[in-house]
């Protein structure tokens, strides 16, 4: 027995050492592995640890399961893409200007790092140097003309007389005003089959218009890398296009001159750049307010400091928690996470109030500890749901709000009453046992303070003051009737406005100059085309083209019938194997008229012999590769060979209709029933599926929701006794209605984001109404007013954003705790 009150208290006081020795453990153990995991994706080349494209929050849709990751590469490829316009008054001054904004790309990127490719009027630079231009495919289609005939020239070629009908096409465009191929090739191509593919060809090219409306136009194309898309990184390839193209612009002697963007990458730059501003200001606004609001209840600096510091941590420990998760994190994980800051002072503000007003410390940290792990679990239970939602965003915010939370938590519980203890623990090696003594004397002194305090308090208790309380309480049921009843039939009345409603084209919306751009470009482009597509699947390279192939004969009389105007497939350029020998047989019928073809040119019998050798080695070549300028531009069809499938897209283009909604919705349900029948077609309406699968989605978080709240009940059970647990339940319910009106009347859309607020308001509204059963005394409504408080401030903040999900999300969750904090106060 150690008798001696020194050593009996050093004692104690190194067991307390352990308490803070965990929470060091706990977060230099997530420190270590993230350090670990960053050197290892350092080492392999992964810098890009956050992910600011808009587009990669949305989730796979069921729909395309099948061929998600071909899905996934064709969406990241083409939203690495970029169409610039120069506009000017005149031709000439927008063909400078392009010419100059090309060059100075190119310059700055002389390491290649950050164009995967650039094309102006058949330049082309960035990645791999071009081979050639409009020359080289000339000389492509001139060397494998009998390979590369399309399908109404190789059934022309194969019925009776169309041989003749091509020859005599030939003799005309011959004798013509005007031909595309040199007439130097006449002598070998008497037949002008290089000119019937070129003229397919630039059918299939899109209509690009260098004039509107008196300005004029020159284009450039190109493609950024993975690093070059980064918003991010240093080298953003949208940030050094803009900086090339103002200084351009304010060097041109044309006031008028500008250029006009279009294309992914610079919607992702825009509100990705926007968020991240957002974010920055969103938690600088927060952590002002919530300073000040502690600074006026404390009046000293030493809770703010912790309290800060701990909210600082928990950042840390969710971003590194997040990292090690997923290996990156997307730029709006941390525009949710701003909601740390009001959900972790709830701890620090509940420690501070109370922990400073009373003597016995070990009673009130115990009394504490059950009130905090209550609301604690009830919280983190709510972010385990979101965890298991098939939605990577929502993983992201489940993940980083949780490791956070869990961070506070132990802080708070671990660290903050050990602080003082472990400061004394030096002061007893300096002090003998008779101070140590007088210190256990004046505690306990304190305590029997308390005690006296406590009994007179009891004791002044009379009639009146009980009769008073009895008053005041049936005040307080009539008021929450009436609340509940008012907020019904608000409910009731605007119940229309309250429907699932998760479609994501409302969660961006193009404004200024990139709106303006992009509906230039359009009308320079041509385009009209489809938000669906086609994703072809085969197990070889051939088949695939094969497959692609007979799709679109089946396109081609779409065409025919109205429904289609155009498409774009990759074997619209490169014949399938088995159409490449099919033209090649095609050929053999143009012999008989050979000879007579080239009299009919000027040319002696002999040339024959030239036609029919080119004919022998064209024989020979296996499969036609297209030159090295062309693979890039079709690589936007051709996905590619994944996980040991062969995977191409198909783009069609539909006709203009008076009704676009109508003929829209008709269009879908036709091509998605043709494809039904379609062993190797896939049709992909992506946003469509992704509208169908959250609204999917967005049930099943409500049944967990209501899976939780039964799960909790049996957990509360244990603690409570079943009167206590009733009035525990009715906070959640009572929620839930005013959540429900506030949505109506407000015409928030009960979508994934929205049910998201639902969940987290479930459980921070439960802390509320677990601390008011554990302590009801005015510390206690204090400590709540302040939680409320400071918890409002930061879902307030971010429900000022201008995207909308973070909009839906932060005043979903505001209207939630407020009504959760009258309901407890009641």
């Amino acid at each position: 027995m150690m008798k001696n009150p020194f050593l009996r208290n050093l004692r104690n006081k190194f067991q307390n050492i352990k308490k803070p020795l965990f929470w060091a453990a706990f977060h230099i153990l997530i420190l270590i592995s993230f350090a670990i995991l960053f050197f290892v994706r350092t080492a392999r080349g992964e810098k890009n640890l956050v992910n600011t494209n808009l587009f990669d929050i949305l989730p796979d849709s069921a729909g395309i399961k099948a061929v998600s990751k071909a899905d996934k590469v064709l969406t990241d490829r083409s939203g690495r893409q970029f169409i610039i316009f120069a506009e000017a008054g005149e031709a000439k001054k927008a063909q400078n200007m392009a010419a100059a904004l090309y060059d100075a790309l190119i310059k700055a990127d002389s390491k290649k790092e950050i164009f995967e490719r650039i094309t102006l009027a058949g330049i082309s630079g960035g990645g791999n140097e071009a081979s050639g231009g409009l020359e080289a495919l000339l000389d492509f289609y001139s060397q494998n003309r009998f390979l590369l005939l399309d399908y109404k020239t190789i059934d022309k070629l194969n019925e009776t007389g169309g041989a003749e009908e091509i020859a005599q096409a030939a003799l005309e465009k011959a004798y013509g005003a005007f031909s595309i191929t040199p007439m130097q090739d006449m002598e070998t191509d008497p037949f002008f089959l290089t000119e019937l593919e070129l003229e397919n060809l630039i059918g299939l090219a899109p209509k690009t218009k260098s004039e509107l409306d008196g300005r004029f136009y020159a284009m450039i194309q190109g493609s950024l890398t993975g690093a070059g898309a980064a918003i991010t990184n240093k080298k953003s390839g949208v940030r050094l296009i803009y900086e090339c193209a103002e200084s351009i612009l304010n060097a041109a002697d044309d006031s008028e001159a500008d250029f006009v963007f279009s294309g992914v990458p610079f919607h992702s730059y825009g509100s990705s750049s926007k968020a991240q501003k957002e974010v920055a200001v969103i938690s600088a606004l927060s952590m002002l307010a919530v300073i000040a609001l502690l600074f006026f209840v404390f009046r000293s600096v030493l809770p703010i400091i912790f309290s800060i510091a701990a909210i600082a941590l928990s950042a840390l420990m969710g971003l590194c928690s997040t990292l090690i998760f997923f290996g990156q994190i997307h730029i709006l994980t941390f525009v949710f996470g701003t909601t740390l800051i009001g959900t972790c002072l709830d701890y620090s503000v509940h420690f501070f109030i109370k922990w400073n007003c009373v003597c016995d410390k070990e009673a009130e940290r115990k009394k504490m500890f059950k009130g905090f792990a209550l609301s604690f679990l009830s919280t983190e239970i709510c972010y385990l749901i979101l965890f298991f939602a098939p939605f990577l965003l929502l993983k992201q915010i489940a993940i980083f709000s949780f490791c956070g939370i869990l961070s506070t938590f132990l802080t708070v519980i671990l660290l903050f009453p050990s602080i003082a203890n472990i400061k004394k623990i030096f002061s007893y090696a300096q002090n003998d046992a008779k101070s140590t003594e007088n210190n256990i004397k004046n505690s306990k002194i304190c305590a029997k303070n308390d005690k006296i305090l406590q009994n007179s308090a009891q004791n002044g208790i009379n009639s009146a003051q009980k009769s008073y309380r009895k008053n005041i309480a049936n005040l307080r049921y009539i008021f929450i009737a009436t609340v509940a009843t008012a907020l019904f039939f608000i409910a009731i009345f605007y119940r229309n406005n309250l429907r699932l409603d998760n479609d994501f084209r409302k969660f961006y919306s193009m404004s200024g100059k990139l709106l303006e751009d992009e509906k230039k470009s359009a009308v320079l482009m041509a385009r009209n085309s489809s938000p669906w597509y086609f994703i072809v699947a085969a197990q070889s390279k051939d088949a695939l083209f094969l497959a692609e192939e007979n799709f679109c004969r089946r396109l081609d009389s779409e065409i025919q019938r109205g429904r289609l105007k155009s498409y774009s497939a990759y074997t619209q350029f490169i014949p399938s194997p088995k159409r490449q020998r099919a033209s090649f047989n095609a050929c053999k019928n143009l012999f008989p008229l050979v000879e007579e073809q080239l009299l009919n040119l000027g040319f002696e019998q002999d040339s024959a012999a030239l036609f029919f050798d080119e004919y022998k080695r064209e024989g020979q070549i296996d499969f036609v590769k297209p030159p090295e300028e062309m693979a890039r531009a079709l690589s936007a069809f051709l996905i590619g060979n994944i996980d040991g499938k062969w995977f191409s897209v198909i783009m069609p283009v539909v006709p203009a209709a008076e009704n676009a909604a109508a003929s829209f919705a008709d269009d879908t349900e036709y091509f998605k029933a043709l494809c039904s029948s379609e062993e190797n077609v896939f049709f992909i309406n992506k946003m469509n599926d992704i509208n169908f699968e959250m609204n999917r989605l967005t049930k099943i978080m409500l049944l967990l929701l209501a899976a939780a709240f039964v799960v909790l009940l049996f957990v509360l059970k244990i603690f409570y006794p079943l009167k206590t647990l009733a009035r525990i339940a009715f906070i959640p319910l009572a929620v839930l209605l005013a959540e429900a009106a506030g949505m109506a009347f407000f015409k928030i859309p009960l979508g994934f984001f929205s049910v998201t607020g639902i969940i987290l308001v479930f459980g921070l509204g439960m802390d509320y109404i677990i601390y008011t059963v554990e302590s009801g005394d005015r510390l206690n409504r204090l400590a709540i007013l302040i939680s409320f408080l400071t918890t409002a401030l930061s879902f307030g903040a971010i429900a000022l954003s201008s995207f909308m999900p973070v909009h839906v999300f932060g005043s979903v969750v505001f209207i939630g705790l407020l009504a959760a904090w009258a309901f407890s106060r009641a």
